[in-house]
């Protein structure tokens, strides 16, 4: 029976970085991935890193959101210096657009948040706007220097210099925990078992599932989100945003996402979301009308209860930790969950204050 130190269940961005940190912390773990790595949510994302974007500004997450944005500008170099993975990590301008005066206000005001994390961030007005041939009935944008990710890439990238690292990756399907006690001894498949000094539970969107098995609540519930490519006859350069995003990624596809919709565990592209994303890029950007749509896809959002990460010991549990629930923010703070459910482990402790993530708050028994 194959014995790790750490047994961490789901190969998503975040089980990879976990695995990653732990081995640079010189500790051997083992990665459980019922399908395949970044098969679910995190190879579905449409790779943008924004902080600030769908967060309010005394939001407990904006420090960390902000630290894990600069770690991924060293990140990607490291990545691909160790694998040869290219993460396509690039800057994109990017343009908030508004159509009311009252929404104009609220995005000027971001602009010293955007200039304190180190971004150029202006004011456009809408003659700055026309080069672009947007709608006309835009009366300004915030633009900004937006970066971004391949996020299917950066998953493979992390788990790919974990295995460099000594880490190991097994596919199988976990379907309960052998306890001892408040300690978890091994982990049950379908096809073996595995022996653990201690587990992680990295499962996205099935992550209440996992609680379940140890008692707890994780109340974690699937938000798919459905990104489609199209192809125009000239490159588009620029990021648009007003209801959907318009985002050229750096192999020269054109994306535009994401729905947010509560669909059970149904990961398919729908014909509402497609009609709904391409009329939100025509309204920003009507020549998009002639574009042709080449490709879409879905993920499995995995959203808490209350919008924050569920990071931590698990209640009642000694060597059970959980890292889940981080939205449509995965891709953006697998960096830092990463590093911290490294640290807590292999120092028990972590380096930032991960209380307003604990899993407590939810402590009821499942």
């Amino acid at each position: 029976m194959p014995k790790e130190e750490i047994v961490i269940v789901g190969g998503g961005v975040v089980g990879c970085a976990i695995a990653y940190f732990l081995a640079r912390e010189g500790i051997s773990s083992r990665i459980i991935e019922r399908e395949a790595i970044g098969s679910q949510a995190s190879g579905a994302a449409i790779g943008l890193l924004a902080p600030l974007h769908g967060l309010d500004v005394k939001s407990p997450l904006m420090a960390p959101a902000l630290e894990s944005f600069h770690m991924h500008a060293k990140l990607h170099d490291e990545l691909e210096a160790e694998t040869g993975i290219d993460v396509q990590y690039g800057q994109v301008a990017t343009f908030l657009l508004t159509l009311a005066e009252e929404e104009g206000n609220y995005l000027k005001a971001l602009i010293p948040h955007y200039k304190a994390m180190g971004l150029e961030a202006a004011w456009c007005e809408p003659e700055e706007l026309k080069e672009f041939e947007l709608n006309e009935n835009f009366r300004g944008a915030l633009g900004y220097s937006q970066h971004q990710v391949n996020a299917y890439r950066f998953n493979l990238a992390l788990a790919r210099a974990a295995e460099l690292r000594g880490v190991t990756i097994q596919h199988g399907e976990v379907i309960g925990f052998r306890c001892q006690g408040k300690r978890v001894s091994g982990v049950t498949m379908k096809k073996g078992e595995i022996e653990a000094e201690a587990v992680v539970l990295a499962m996205g969107s099935w992550s209440r599932f996992g609680g379940y098995w140890l008692g707890n609540n994780i109340p974690v519930e699937p938000l798919r989100g459905q990104v489609f490519q199209l192809r125009t006859k000239e490159q588009i350069r620029h990021s648009f945003f007003y209801r959907v995003f318009i985002l050229p990624k750096i192999d020269g596809s054109l994306n535009i996402g994401t729905t947010m919709e509560f669909a059970g565990f149904d990961n398919r592209v729908t014909p509402e979301g497609r009609d709904f994303m391409i009329q939100g890029a025509v309204d920003i950007m009507p020549s998009l009308l002639n574009a042709e749509l080449i490709g879409g896809f879905a993920g499995l959002r995995p959203l808490s209860e209350d919008g924050l990460p569920i990071l931590g010991l698990l209640p009642n549990w000694e060597n059970a930790y959980v890292a889940a629930g981080p939205g449509g923010k995965g891709i953006l703070l697998s960096p830092i969950i990463g590093r911290e459910i490294a640290r807590l482990i292999s120092r028990g402790s972590s380096e930032i204050d991960l209380q307003p993530y604990s899993p407590a708050r939810f402590s009821e028994t499942a």
